[in-house]
């Protein structure tokens, strides 16, 4: 887990987010309410769906979310964010974390404590690094099975 994870607030611009992505080499900024709990996240594919939208003149983006092509500027992150978040507590076993990035097929997930206020990012990269520390005792066989 990493301590301090990028967030914006609900009034922030996508100008403003794609420049803190861009800058800080991130994929993700946690959206937080005016009392600095989680309410949402944007991705580098949320801000890309745009770009697509717009280059190929589509509607159904603008329809959904009711705005117009040359709106998208303006853009704020309430109105871009996913609401409904997959996020973990700081007690959550690396077992349960590792089977729901695989069944949601996420990349990154923050971590909450108990009054939803983001503590941490939890990464496919910690999954990876954590599991190797895992199995790095183990042998390639384990009671002679494979493992």
């Amino acid at each position: 887990m990493s301590s301090n994870p990028v967030c914006v607030d609900l009034e922030t611009n996508i100008t403003k987010i794609a420049y803190l992505m861009i800058n800080k080499g991130i994929r993700r900024v946690f959206v937080l309410n005016n009392e600095s709990k989680l309410s949402g996240v944007v991705t580098k594919a949320d801000l890309l769906k745009i770009k697509i939208n717009k280059i190929n003149q589509e509607k159904t983006f603008e329809k959904k979310h009711n705005i117009a092509s040359n709106q998208f500027r303006h853009l704020l992150a309430r109105d871009l964010m996913t609401k409904r978040v997959i996020s973990f507590l700081g007690i959550d076993t690396f077992g349960k974390i590792a089977n729901t990035f695989l069944k949601a097929r996420i990349t990154g997930a923050p971590v909450i404590d108990s009054e939803n206020k983001v503590i941490g990012i939890i990464a496919e990269s910690d999954l990876i690094f954590g599991g190797i520390k895992l199995i790095s005792s183990q042998s390639i066989l384990n009671n002679g099975k494979s493992i």
